[in-house]
C-alpha cells in the first residue's frame, strides 16, 4: 500500500478529520489533503509525527512504500549538497572580505 492511502486509512481508523489532524500538526488542512491524495509527501519529521499521532510504527507505515523511502533519501542528499554549497559560499565571502581589508590596510 502506498503512503497516501496508508495515511488516509490511519486517520480514519483514529476517527479524526483532516482538519483535526492538521490542527494538531500545525499544518493547513489542504497540506494534509495533498499528502493523502499523493500530490505531495510529508518530510520524514512529519511522517514520524503522524505515526505518533496515529499510534503506528514508522516501519509499518513506510516499509510498504519503497518508492517513497527512496524519494526521502534523495531529498536528504539534495539538502546536504545545498548545505555544502552554502558553507563554501560563506567561506569565499569571508576570504573576499579579508582581501578587501588587506588591500585597504596596505593602501
Amino acid at each position: 500500500m502506498k503512503l497516501p492511502q496508508k495515511l488516509r486509512e490511519l486517520r480514519q481508523a483514529a476517527g479524526l478529520t483532516q482538519a483535526e489532524v492538521a490542527g494538531r500538526l500545525f499544518v493547513k488542512r489542504q497540506t494534509l489533503s495533498k499528502w493523502e491524495n499523493g500530490v505531495n509527501s510529508p518530510d520524514l519529521e512529519m511522517i514520524v509525527k503522524l505515526c505518533d499521532l496515529y499510534g503506528a510504527s514508522l516501519d509499518a507505515v513506510l516499509r510498504p512504500d519503497a518508492e517513497l523511502v527512496a524519494a526521502i533519501a534523495g531529498r536528504q542528499r539534495s539538502y546536504r549538497k545545498l548545505i555544502v554549497a552554502v558553507v563554501a559560499l560563506a567561506g569565499l565571502l569571508a576570504l573576499l572580505a579579508c582581501l578587501v581589508q588587506l588591500r585597504v590596510a596596505l593602501g
